[in-house]
């Protein structure tokens, strides 16, 4: 459809817009019990709130809160919003602000009526004060709240703003606040009093827009490096002169409260930043270097724990196994691999469906990512002595029901969690392993007896987190490189599922994945259920490789095959199959 008969489309569906009280309740029955509680902490609390509350927790997504609205309210809902071009004199009528703090934006003017994108058409104070300030009658049409902030940041061009901000820094002299809580909603007139904060503040929004995980921040010799991890890859996104390094770092390190005077040792700290009336903590560490100190924030949204837990992307059976293992009273729960798996967000969403008021949960972590009201977590600190074998002795006295334990480092805390699983409790736990056998192997390697890990261990989870194709830009796979599935171990008698119709690529980019081909990431996971096979494979002292084998006899599928199940549906392609997930031998 042109944009001319989009137009005309809107301008036919013209209707009055509804002003009845709208019933919040409509969207979810989870909405009473978060309106209570967010009563409780802050007093007064509106819709937005309570929707953005259902997004955290995998209540419902974006698509079905606009389809809620448009038959609520009668109006049409937006589905691409990128495909329309808004003029330059649209964004005039409505200042900047007022677009960013409400999510919206202008899309079409028709005589004297303006057609206006909203992310929650019930808040009528907003359409009313739009009216006044614009001299037109507001019509409301919605979408998705993401969708309207990605047109935002385009028309507003935030990577032109950090350019010139670049060419305004005063090296020799700027100044910046100690703000133990940053805003970055704040007035814009403070912001630009001073560069350097509009720079540092403005790398921060850019971070979350492209729903970064990670900030680098790397001083070399003749230059200051910026780069933000997007899905699990590392992208280049400024490359500025050296001298600009001190200012940015020290300005970082005064919001993260680190001592600015120390540049010889790494330091540890913690960021709480708030945007668009939503709060998020970044963990910050800086590491001297031999051209100056490098500095990484990630970026912790306890919004990626899923309440729902059929979101983590499990296999219908391998959900019911792992909800199993975490309904047993007692037992151990192993999570395995590498850093940047994804581990975290599947331990944490397990303990979010396990946290009810009869239940007392403590956790000792290095470090503490999220905070969730309920749990009592425990930090832990090697200056006095704080580490988790001594965490878990002092939880053995605390009338624990379920416990979590960072990391099994050595055979100290190995043994004392295996303990605690024995003796009527629920341990979940990490370690950092290729894959479930060889964990078996790194547990027995450590000390710990084969008859404790085969009688109490409940379930043993690897996984890896691979890239998810575009769904806007992905394209088939070209029938010349369907050779390349041999490479992967697919048996010939199933290589005629695995076709040009259902096999993707990564596209050429578009504005939908920023230009990157993938937009989000997909776990896989590999789970190995202690059954009596197992068992006595274990007491056996099988390798590795022999107790893989038993483990898919028993139903087992491997991260290479859950990739290739991933690959068959056409959400991820055979780059990331390969670069992600092991041959099975």
């Amino acid at each position: 459809m042109g944009q001319e008969a989009k137009k005309k489309k809107i301008n036919n569906d013209l209707i009055v817009r509804n002003k009845q009280k709208f019933d919040i309740s409509k969207f979810h029955p989870k909405v009473q019990s978060i309106l209570g509680d967010l009563k409780n902490r802050k007093g007064n609390v509106n819709h937005s709130e309570v929707i953005d509350t259902l997004l955290e927790k995998g209540y419902v997504d974006e698509k079905e809160i606009v389809q809620i609205f448009s038959k609520e309210f009668n109006i049409e809902a937006i589905e691409n919003l990128e495909e329309y071009k808004i003029s330059k004199e649209l964004l005039e009528l409505i200042p900047r602000r007022i677009c960013e703090r409400h999510v919206l934006v202008p899309l079409t003017k028709i005589d004297k009526t303006l057609v206006v994108v909203f992310s929650d058409p019930s808040n009528i104070h907003i359409i009313d004060n739009l009216s006044l300030l614009t001299g037109c009658k507001i019509q409301s049409v919605v979408a998705c709240k993401s969708d309207i902030k990605n047109v935002l940041s385009k028309c507003y061009n935030n990577q032109k703003k950090l350019d010139s901000l670049f060419y305004d820094m005063d090296i020799e002299n700027f100044g910046f606040e100690d703000e133990k809580a940053v805003n970055l909603d704040k007035e814009e007139e403070k912001q630009q009093s001073n560069p350097v904060i509009s720079f540092v503040n403005l790398i921060f929004s850019d971070a979350i827009r492209l729903k970064s995980s990670d900030i680098h921040l790397e001083v070399y010799e003749n230059s200051f490096r910026i780069r933000y991890r997007v899905d699990g890859a590392l992208h280049e996104k400024h490359v500025l002169p050296k001298d600009m390094a001190p200012a940015i770092i020290s300005r970082i390190k005064v919001m993260s409260n680190m001592d600015i005077s120390e540049k010889r040792k790494p330091q540890d700290a913690r960021l709480k930043i708030r945007l668009d009336s939503k709060e998020l903590n970044m963990r910050v560490n800086s590491t001297p270097t031999v051209n100056g100190e490098k500095i990484v924030l990630r970026i912790l949204d306890d919004s990626s724990l899923k309440v729902d837990m059929s979101l983590l992307g499990m296999e219908n059976f391998q959900l019911k196994m792992f909800i199993e293992a975490l309904q047993k009273p007692q037992g151990l729960i192993l999570m395995t691999g590498p850093t940047g798996s994804g581990k975290t967000t599947t331990i944490y969403s397990g303990l979010m469906k396990l946290n009810t008021p009869d239940r007392n949960i403590s956790t000792a972590e290095d470090p503490v990512e999220f905070r969730i009201h309920g749990i009592n977590q425990v930090q832990m600190n090697q200056k006095i002595g704080l580490d988790f074998s001594v965490a878990l002795r002092a939880f053995l006295r605390q009338d624990p029901d379920i416990i979590l334990v960072g990391e099994i480092r050595d055979i100290e805390t190995a043994e004392i969690a295996f303990k605690a699983s024995s003796t009527g409790h629920l341990v979940l736990s990490t370690l950092h392993t290729n894959d479930t056998a060889s964990t078996v192997t790194r547990l027995l390697s450590m000390g710990v007896p084969s008859y404790s890990v085969a009688d109490n261990t409940s379930i043993i989870i690897s996984q890896r987190l691979l890239r998810l194709l575009c769904n806007k830009c992905k394209r088939p796979i070209h029938e010349k490189d369907l050779v390349n599935l041999e490479k992967l171990g697919i048996p010939k008698e199933d290589l005629s599922l695995y076709t040009i119709e259902n096999v993707y690529d990564k596209g050429s980019g578009c504005s939908f994945c920023n230009n990157l081909g993938y937009n989000g990431r997909i776990a896989v996971y590999e789970m190995m259920k202690i059954t009596p096979k197992i068992k006595e494979a274990i007491f056996d002292d099988l390798p590795p490789m022999e107790l893989k084998k038993i483990a898919i006899q028993d139903g087992m599928i491997t991260l290479r095959h859950s990739a290739l199940t991933k690959l068959k549906e056409g959400l991820v392609n055979i780059e990331e199959v390969i670069r992600s997930t092991m041959f099975d031998n």
